[in-house]
């Protein structure tokens, strides 16, 4: 029960826009293998009932780089996310992040 209390309270923090940028950005990150050793990013925002989303991957010395952007509706954040990851893979984001 003590779980559900402290649930319910952090609740009151969670603010709904923040949280649906955040859903987008992570699984940007899952899809790519990301941690915070792997040279890439993810930015979300919020407009409206739309999310907003860029992605990049770079080598480690700052080349090569590849960027992708894309939006969707706020309540598909993950596949969001998942569908950028994805470009930048079909565009040869694995090989530079095995480097």
């Amino acid at each position: 029960m003590a779980d559900k209390a402290v649930h319910e309270l952090v609740q009151t923090l969670d603010d709904p826009a923040s949280h649906q940028a955040v859903l987008a950005e992570r699984a940007f990150l899952k899809a790519l293998g990301g941690s915070c050793k792997t040279p890439i990013a993810a930015y979300a925002r919020v407009s409206g009932n739309r999310l907003e989303m860029s992605g990049l991957v770079v080598g480690v010395s700052g080349d090569p780089y590849l960027n992708a952007a894309d939006e969707g509706p706020r309540s598909e954040a993950e596949a969001l996310g998942q569908r950028i990851a994805k470009t930048l893979l079909a565009r040869g984001a694995e090989r530079i992040l095995k480097k």
